[in-house]
């Protein structure tokens, strides 16, 4: 079964931020490197709630992100604890005055490109 519209649209958006991501990482842009790869994972999220639970809490507290991914059976507890450790550095990154650093904007990138992945794995692989 195709994943629905609403999941597609998801995994369309990932990816999109997820390239811009890459491009902002390799321009040397790394805290909009990171702020992308956070808003990709975030959108890979909706992807898998909205495939697993037919709905997706699109609240603006992340940790409720991370909540709404524990209570997919199965696989909700490897991709709450991956979805973590994404959004544990995005306040200091996002929304304070430092710049972020190559190295650590690569591990988010790498981090966000892996989740994506797994998600997308998942949903379009996963039978009803």
């Amino acid at each position: 079964m195709a994943p629905s519209a609403e999941v597609q649209i998801h995994l369309k958006l990932a990816q999109e931020f997820l390239d811009v991501a890459a491009w902002s990482f390799d321009e040397g842009f790394y805290n909009a490197s990171q702020t992308n790869a956070v808003t990709s994972a975030i959108r890979a999220k909706d992807a898998a709630a909205h495939h697993f639970n037919q709905r997706s809490n699109r609240a603006v507290d992340h940790g409720r992100a991370v909540s709404e991914l524990k209570g997919i059976a199965d696989h909700g507890g490897n991709l709450a604890s991956k979805l973590a450790m994404i959004l544990k550095e995005k306040n200091k990154f996002a929304y304070q005055d430092v710049f972020s650093e190559r190295d650590q904007a690569l591990v988010t990138l790498k981090r966000a490109t892996s989740f994506l992945e797994q998600v997308r794995g998942l949903v379009l692989d996963e039978k009803p």
